[in-house]
């Protein structure tokens, strides 16, 4: 279906299994060692480790399924419909501290930071090593770090920051860190960006770190920070690089992947799947349909025009939920059915991080936020042309946010912003609490429980399990 370029070759699949070993998403022991001594002993093992970073988000348990997923599976763009009582769990807002897929999302991430952690320290000493791409190694490093440490506080709220390598030989104990805040973790992501941006090519690579992605993390921290000046400035200048441009077609954002819009994205392959299509598409069709669009009050896939889903008949619509006639392989795919990733059989839909679109959507945001009202309509009026719609005409800054937190949700629908966007905009209970009575009850289920594999095993967190659970 999908004709790539192969970004991670065959001989890191095996090195990120030796230093992974997912093999199995409920097989949670602790996988942050790495093994083998002579990682960094000449340049093509250096560059191998550092390629074992971005490996490791290609995990199922991370950006290969989960993470994304889960942030509309828990607010109101999906729904669950298959099989598994843990994403039920996290649809119904009742998640328990065992929660499997809790548990190995957590422990995928922190492997990968542990990975980061190695290339950080050790890189530099490789023999042979050009001090250049030294330099570049580290920086690459340090942003896969911070990428990593801001997806956990989305998640979790403070968690440990654990800033060098765990080596096989050492103990579980080295691991008993406590709990940062949440200002404390942010802060070690600003530091990490700042640090990595120095170093990094100015190149429009897209399935490896540059300036221009570490820029775009810089807009997305600012943005969650709510510093609404640096959000707007940093996406300024990713707006002026004429490398990156709106992709005219939304459906081919995600049918041929890496395209000019894309600013960085994961690329899968046969040899390494993504798994979305797998568990969104019916089992006729080599799925498992766990997951599909939600069909409560606010219906993602709803043709409707009161700003809470896709206005009618468009190509963004049809191009993330079904709403016509799809045909795949022959055959037609029933209706309600989640579209945007369309190979269950082969898993070569790729995962965007980040592209031009959600950066105007920063930019709307942030300058509707410092009232510059206009140029926010414009911003907003360019993502909503490339869908065929009808530009907004309010000169209403309150209205204005409105109208973009509802563009963010169908623009960015099942690429995991849905709940992150209505938790950092203290929407939650607002939008998602009829909805969700577990949510309603207590504002503590707005963040996941730390797994109790964790507090058992780190004795810095015993007893400060998130409030709620």
């Amino acid at each position: 279906m999908k004709i790539r370029q192969k970004a991670i070759c065959m001989a890191l699949l095996s090195l990120l299994m030796s230093i992974t070993s997912c093999k199995d998403f409920l097989d949670v022991s602790p996988r942050n060692q790495v093994e083998n001594d002579k990682m960094f002993g000449n340049p093509q093992s250096a560059e191998a480790a550092v390629l074992g970073i971005y490996g490791g988000l290609s995990s199922a348990n991370y950006l290969g399924l989960r993470y994304p997923l889960f942030a509309d599976l828990a607010a109101d763009n999906l729904a669950w419909s298959g099989t598994f009582t843990t994403f039920n769990e996290i649809d119904n807002a009742s998640i328990q501290p065992s929660n499997g897929e809790v548990t190995a999302m957590w422990a995928a991430i922190y492997a990968d930071i542990n990975a980061a952690n190695n290339v950080i320290e050790r890189v530099a000493t490789t023999p042979g090593l050009p001090k250049n791409l030294a330099r570049q190694y580290v920086a690459e490093a340090r942003a896969l770090r911070a990428f990593n440490y801001f997806n956990l506080v989305r998640y979790w709220g403070g968690v440990p920051l654990i800033l060098q390598p765990t080596k096989s030989q050492e103990p579980i104990s080295v691991l008993s860190v406590p709990r940062s805040t949440v200002d404390d973790v942010y802060n070690q992501v600003q530091l990490d960006l700042d640090s990595a941006q120095v170093s990094l090519p100015n190149t429009s690579s897209v399935t490896r770190i540059n300036k221009w992605a570490v820029l775009g993390l810089k807009a997305r921290l600012a943005l969650y920070r709510r510093n609404w000046p640096v959000a707007a400035a940093h996406c300024d200048s990713i707006l002026k690089n004429l490398a990156y441009t709106l992709e005219p077609n939304y459906r081919n954002l995600f049918e041929s992947g890496l395209t000019k819009e894309s600013i960085w994205e994961v690329d899968f392959t046969e040899t390494n799947p993504s798994q979305y299509a797998f568990f969104m598409f019916p089992n006729s069709f080599g799925g498992r349909l766990e997951v599909t669009p939600n069909g409560s009050t606010g219906n993602l896939a709803t043709a409707s025009t009161n700003g809470t889903s896709f206005e009618a008949r468009t190509d963004r619509r049809y191009a993330a939920t079904l709403s016509q006639n799809f045909q795949l392989n022959g055959l037609a795919v029933p209706s309600n059915t989640v579209v945007k990733y369309d190979d269950p059989g082969n898993g070569n839909d790729n995962y965007i991080i980040l592209r031009l679109g959600e950066i105007i959507l920063t930019a709307a945001e942030a300058k509707a936020e410092l009232g510059r009202v206009s140029e926010a309509l414009a911003h907003l009026n360019t993502i909503r042309a490339r869908a065929g719609l009808t530009a907004r005409t309010t000169t209403s800054q309150s209205l204005l946010l409105t109208q973009i937190e509802r563009e963010r949700r169908v623009e960015l629908a099942l690429e995991g912003h849905r709940w992150f966007d209505l938790k950092r905009r203290n929407r939650v209970q607002t939008v998602l609490g009829p909805l969700v009575p577990n949510l309603s009850l207590s504002r503590d289920r707005e963040l996941f429980p730390i797994p109790a594999r964790e507090l058992t095993n780190n004795t810095a967190l015993a007893g400060n399990q998130n409030p709620g659970y």
